[in-house]
C-alpha cells in the first residue's frame, strides 16, 4: 500500500491569480497491491488532482478564477514473475478530466500524449514579416482518456 500527497505553490502577484493554473493544494496518489499467488500480484491505483485557483484560458477552456479543472485517474496493473529475471505485465489506466482539465496519459514518457495533438500545424512566427502562421496544436480539456500497456521486463 502506498500514499502520496503534494501541494504545489506558484508565487504570482494576487492580480494574476485568476490565471494561476500551477498552484494546486491537493494532489494525491493511493495504490494498493495484493499478492494473488507466489508469482502474481494485482495493483489498484487512484490519483486525484484538485482544482487550481485560476486558468489562463489558452485551450478550449473559458479561463478565469476557480475553474472546474480537477481530474481523477484510475489504474489496474497485473504482474506475473516468470522467473527471477523475467516479469510480464499488463496495465490499464483511465483519466477522467473535469470540463476545464487537460491531464493526459503517456505524458511521463511511456507513450505518446493525445490531448494536445490535433491536426492544426504548429504556430510559427516569421520575423521577416512580423506575422504568425497557424495556431496549433490545440489541447482539448474535459477528455476521458484510456490506455492499455502490456509488456515484459527482463533484468540482467
Amino acid at each position: 500500500m502506498g500514499f502520496e500527497w503534494e501541494k504545489l505553490k506558484r508565487k504570482v502577484p494576487s492580480y494574476l491569480d485568476y490565471q494561476n493554473e500551477r498552484t494546486r493544494n491537493n494532489a494525491t496518489w493511493l495504490v494498493v497491491t495484493q499478492a494473488l499467488t507466489e508469482k502474481d500480484n494485482l495493483s489498484l491505483g487512484w490519483a486525484h488532482a484538485g482544482a487550481t485557483p485560476g486558468d489562463p484560458g489558452q485551450h478550449n477552456t473559458p479561463g478565469g478564477p476557480n475553474p472546474p479543472n480537477s481530474a481523477n485517474m484510475y489504474t489496474v496493473a497485473w504482474k506475473h514473475a516468470v522467473d527471477s529475471a523475467l516479469t510480464l505485465y499488463a496495465n490499464y489506466a483511465a483519466t477522467i478530466n473535469n470540463s476545464a482539465a487537460h491531464y493526459d496519459l503517456g505524458a511521463g514518457g511511456h507513450a505518446v500524449t493525445v490531448d494536445c495533438h490535433d491536426s492544426t500545424p504548429e504556430a510559427a512566427f516569421d520575423a521577416t514579416t512580423g506575422t504568425t502562421s497557424n495556431t496549433g496544436p490545440h489541447c482539448f480539456a474535459g477528455g476521458h482518456l484510456q490506455g492499455v500497456s502490456v509488456g515484459a521486463q527482463y533484468r540482467f
